[in-house]
């Protein structure tokens, strides 16, 4: 009785635990998602800065009475223009210029703004994540570091791709659908984040190959846990119950638990991670008062639960 008990309060205390981390994740997407909208809507460019978005290297801006141009003609032409506005300016002082200049959308702008819309990406990624774990009761605070860091990995990622395949290749985009074509594409990698580091991950394994990465890999692995049984279903059980199935209720099992019984590995059933399934077969109830339980996680890490004993009358 005081096995099951430690066991009860073992797998409550993992339970409320994994409760309070859903709970702070949540409320951190819900703060992170508030913030990005917040700078999103500050920084956005007007319609005029996005009609003359020219992210392309070709073009060098020169700066003329704060009028952005590209070449010497379209100087000497503010020039001229700028003069004859001055002058109607002179000649009707409460009149105002119905054409003021339009400064594009800058490249420090446009940098916040790919980040911004990459971290948006990712913050939807790991809600959706966390909603489907939470919902499959399969929540494991391993798992928090890689949440926490989610948007501040699609913010940068997306800008990593920004500079690799806009700029690094000088993919001249040079019109409106450019601008909106680069935001997309920012969310696309932050929301798909993963797929997006196999990508480079694939072009650096051509260019740099290392012998040390399998060990990294080994290093860097998820560790299975420990699993624990709570209580099994029936929890009694009567000579001449072969084949009977057993419903076990605990915590920390894994898609790769294995059920056993007096040391007999029995077919197993996972149901979640706080539930399982198993069939005595090959046991011979009939030699025995006392059934002795056990769930087996393998490695990496894992190992073999307390024993649970299940008295056989």
């Amino acid at each position: 009785m005081t096995n099951e008990n430690n066991q009860s309060s073992n797998c409550n205390e993992k339970d409320i635990l994994r409760t309070k981390w859903r709970r702070i994740l949540t409320a951190y997407f819900i703060t992170i998602v508030a913030l990005l909208s917040m700078v999103l809507s500050t920084n956005w460019p007007s319609d005029a800065q996005i009609n003359k978005f020219n992210p392309g290297r070709d073009t060098t801006y020169t700066p003329t009475n704060g009028i952005v141009r590209s070449n010497e003609s379209e100087i000497n032409d503010s020039i001229q223009t700028s003069e004859s506005t001055q002058l109607d300016f002179n000649m009707k002082p409460n009149s105002k210029s119905e054409n003021q200049p339009v400064e594009p959308v800058s490249s420090g702008q446009m940098i916040l703004l790919v980040v911004i819309v990459g971290a948006f990406g990712a913050c939807l990624h790991g809600l959706a994540s966390l909603g489907e774990y939470v919902g499959n009761k399969d929540f494991n605070e391993n798992w928090i570091i890689w949440y926490i860091s989610r948007p501040f990995v699609g913010g940068l990622l997306s800008l990593l791709f920004f500079f690799i395949f806009l700029w690094g290749f000088d993919f001249g985009i040079k019109d409106p659908n450019g601008f909106y074509g680069l935001i997309a594409l920012s969310g696309l990698v932050g929301l798909f984040s993963k797929q997006a580091m196999y990508k480079l991950s694939d072009i650096f394994d051509v260019v740099f190959q290392s012998k040390k990465e399998e060990q990294l890999k080994n290093k860097l692995e998820v560790k299975n846990p420990v699993p624990d049984i709570l209580k099994t279903v029936p929890h009694e059980l009567r000579k001449g119950d072969d084949g009977t199935e057993i419903k076990i209720e605990g915590c920390d099992f894994i898609k790769e638990s294995i059920v056993r019984a007096n040391g007999k590995d029995l077919p197993t059933t996972f149901v979640n991670s706080k539930n399982l399934s198993a069939k005595l077969v090959d046991i011979n109830l009939t030699k025995t008062d006392i059934l002795k339980l056990t769930v087996f996680n393998p490695p990496p890490q894992g190992g073999i639960s307390r024993v649970f004993e299940i008295a056989v009358k």
